[in-house]
């Protein structure tokens, strides 16, 4: 019922800002099914002489309801290219407070002045930004005082930071640097995770204009407190106000697989695992990024159902083992072993197309031996054991009642 009342509140807001295809409609009710963190909507328009594709991106909040974050705008001047020539393309993210028909004259707009692509495009536009960029009238109450801080654009950079698992402990600094309109800075801050301390170096940049600041990277490290020159690095970068989370970044670092949402060169949103290379760096010190995507064929619920794990029989336990380790994380779990309930931990292995399991010691336990057909193979061994000492004892009585008679 909660999600059914979702649904209606979400369509009546697309439908406010111009969204109305039916079609979109059956897109957000499949969309609300799924319980990521964040999903994509598509839908398409038409005018006169372009066509438009729209990428309609929903956040997961507290409680599992999903609000509109923002959507990408592309426009094709060329319809009958397919969408191949996309050097002629024109994009830009929109807030969703923007109304597509303004989204649409922006994106005509470039087309006419011949705009190219930039790194602008992918941070989302504010209604007033659009308005101003179209020579639109604004509503005085929400002119932006050049003088003073973009306070739109300061409440994005929180809630992206509450959303990458960052909280709100650099929000103070972040402000009063901005107010000072600083070009570019950073923040530093730290978590710790199962006794391990992580340290974080966040990268803020300010626009062209100098009224808008961006979050687009943070560098991520393990700290070794028995080897400091066995610390681990790795810088991360954020894509729309999405990318890999603190937690993940931990995850990452100790070893482990995450699964995310990425975008190709197209701007398609495909899922993937990725697992660090800590044999191989690039050129920039990073260690290389391995992506295992939907066609290499790792299927995690599949791979678990080889094992007698408790929690898999529970609908609401399961879906939370599942989404733990596409975190990355190492999740305890109950199997059954010798007709003992014993807790192990699992972590999900892609490259190899397995789990990994460990005691409560986290030490590597073989796989075979907590198998559900390894374990039915040594029921059966037991009963066909028993079935035979069962037949010696019987013949064992015949042999002693015929001495006696003898």
């Amino acid at each position: 019922m909660e999600r059914a009342i979702n649904f209606f509140e979400l369509r009546q807001e697309l439908e406010t800002l111009g969204f109305k295809d039916p079609e979109l409609g059956n897109n957000l009710r499949a969309a609300l099914s799924e319980d990521r963190g964040w999903t994509t909507v598509h839908a398409f328009m038409c005018t006169e002489k372009e066509d438009l594709q729209f990428a309609l991106h929903f956040a997961m909040e507290h409680g599992g309801r999903r609000s509109l974050d923002c959507y990408d705008g592309v426009i094709n001047p060329d319809p009958a290219s397919n969408w191949q020539k996309t050097s002629e393309l024109r994009d830009q993210c929109f807030r969703s407070e923007v109304p597509v028909e303004e989204a649409i004259r922006l994106l005509q707009q470039r087309l006419k002045r011949d705009e190219v692509n930039n790194h602008i495009a992918i941070t989302p536009m504010s209604r007033q930004e659009v308005r101003a960029s179209l020579g639109l009238p604004l509503n005085p109450t929400q002119l932006i005082n050049q003088n003073t801080m973009n306070t739109e654009n300061l409440d994005y950079l929180k809630k992206n930071l509450l959303n990458l698992g960052f909280g709100e402990k650099v929000n103070d600094e972040m402000e009063k640097l901005i107010r000072a309109k600083v070009p570019e800075f950073n923040l530093t801050t730290e978590q710790t995770y199962n006794n391990k301390k992580m340290d974080y170096t966040l990268h803020f940049k300010a626009g062209e204009q100098n009224d808008m600041y961006f979050f687009n990277r943070y560098e991520a490290n393990l700290k070794n407190e028995a080897d400091p020159t066995k610390d681990r690095a790795q810088t991360l970068y954020i894509n729309r106000g999405h990318g890999v989370t603190a937690k993940e970044a931990f995850n990452l670092l100790e070893g482990r697989s995450v699964e995310k949402k990425l975008y190709n060169k197209e701007n398609e949103p495909y899922t993937a695992w990725l697992k660090l290379d800590f044999k191989q760096k690039d050129e920039y010190g990073n260690h290389m990024l391995n992506k295992f995507s939907e066609g290499y064929g790792y299927e995690l619920e599949k791979t678990l159902s080889q094992y007698p794990v408790k929690e898999l029989n529970d609908s609401q336990q399961k879906e939370n083992l599942l989404r733990s380790l596409r975190k990355g994380n190492a999740q305890q779990v109950t199997i059954e072993k010798d007709g003992h309930a014993q807790k192990y931990y699992l972590v999900a292995e892609p490259q190899y197309k397995q789990v990994n399991i460990y005691d409560s010691q986290m030490k590597s336990v073989k796989r075979e031996s907590l198998r559900q057909d390894n374990s039915q193979e040594q029921s059966q061994s037991k009963s066909r054991k028993q079935g035979h000492q069962n037949l010696q004892e019987d013949g064992s009585k015949k042999q002693s009642r015929k001495q006696q008679v003898h």
